[in-house]
C-alpha cells in the first residue's frame, strides 16, 4: 500500500534535511560543485531543483550584491524552509518545473543543479530548458550520485530496508540512478551543450554513530515516515530496531572512535552553451 505524506510531513523533512544533511552531505558536495564553475561578482544564476537552498546561498555569496540568485524548485515546503535561511538579498526563491522553465532565453550566466537531475521525469528536455535560459557565454553544472554501492551508509540502510520496508528501500534507487559517468556525458552532448567534461570524486560523510546515521536518514524520509505514520507504533518499535542493526552490522568497518565515517561518490558534469 502507498501511504501519501501530508504537507506537515513534507515540512518536517524539509526542515530535518536542512538540520542534518545539509551541513554533512549537500553543504560539502555543493562547495565542490561551485569551485568547478568558479562564479565571479555580478553573475546571474539559477538553481534548479534547489531543495532547502544550501547551493543558492553558498553562489549568493560568490557573485555578490551585484549579482543574482534564483532558488527553483517543485515543493513548496523545501522553498518555505530554504526561505527562513536565506539572510542574503539577492536570492529569490521560486516554486517552478525543472522541464517548464518560468524564464526568458539567455537570462542566467551560470545554470546549478545539484542531485535533481536523476528525478526528473523528462531529462533531456529539462536540459534543453537549461540551454535555452543560459547566455551564450555562460556555463551548467550538474552533480549526481553515482552508483549506491559507492555510498556505503545509503547502501547499507537499503539492503537492512530489504528485510522490513521493501518498498521504502527501492524507493531509495532513483537517487543514484544516474549512476554512469558516460551516459551523463551522452545526455549534456545529446541536447546541444559543448565543452562536457564530468569529474568523479569521492568525499566522507560523517555521523555520531550509525544509530545517529539511521535516525536521521529516516527523519529525511519522506517515505519512510508516511510508512511509520500508518502503522502500529509497537511495529514501527520492532523494525527500527532491526534497521538500526542490519545498518550497524553492515557498517561496521566505518565506524571508529572518530564515529562513522563513510564515503560518498558523485559525477560533476560541467558544460557550456
Amino acid at each position: 500500500m502507498t501511504h501519501q505524506p501530508s504537507s506537515d510531513e513534507r515540512l518536517a523533512v524539509a526542515k530535518n534535511l536542512e538540520h542534518y544533511l545539509v551541513p554533512t552531505i549537500f553543504r560539502p558536495w555543493a562547495e565542490d560543485l561551485l569551485n568547478h564553475i568558479s562564479p565571479q561578482q555580478g553573475e546571474h544564476v539559477l538553481d534548479i531543483a534547489c531543495g532547502t537552498g544550501v547551493a543558492a546561498r553558498l553562489v549568493a555569496e560568490s557573485v555578490g550584491i551585484s549579482g543574482t540568485v534564483i532558488g527553483l524548485d517543485n515543493s513548496e515546503e523545501a522553498l518555505e524552509v530554504a526561505r527562513k535561511h536565506a539572510l542574503a538579498e539577492n536570492i529569490q526563491w521560486q516554486r517552478g518545473d525543472a522541464v517548464n522553465l518560468p524564464f526568458l532565453d539567455a537570462q542566467f550566466d551560470i545554470v546549478l543543479c545539484q542531485q535533481g537531475l536523476q528525478f526528473f521525469r523528462d531529462k533531456q528536455t529539462a536540459l534543453r530548458e537549461m540551454q535555452r535560459v543560459l547566455k551564450y557565454d555562460g556555463r551548467i553544472a550538474v552533480s549526481v550520485w553515482s552508483s549506491i554501492r559507492n555510498s556505503p551508509g545509503y547502501f547499507a540502510i537499503q539492503e537492512a530496508l530489504l528485510e522490513t520496508a521493501p518498498d521504502v528501500a527501492k524507493g531509495m534507487s532513483p537517487g543514484f540512478s544516474l549512476d554512469d559517468a558516460e551516459q551523463l556525458q551522452t545526455l549534456l552532448l545529446d541536447c546541444g551543450c559543448n565543452n562536457v567534461r564530468v569529474y568523479t570524486t569521492t568525499k566522507d560523510a560523517h555521523f555520531v554513530s550509525a544509530e545517529a546515521w539511521v535516525h536521521q536518514w529516516e527523519s529525511c524520509s519522506v517515505r519512510m515516515r508516511a510508512l511509520n505514520r500508518a502503522r502500529p507504533k509497537e511495529a514501527v518499535e520492532a523494525d527500527r530496531a532491526k534497521l538500526i542493526v542490519g545498518v550497524k552490522t553492515r557498517l561496521q568497518d566505518y565506524e571508529s572512535s572518530k564515529g562513522l565515517i563513510f564515503p560518498m561518490e558523485v559525477h560533476i558534469a560541467v558544460a557550456s552553451k
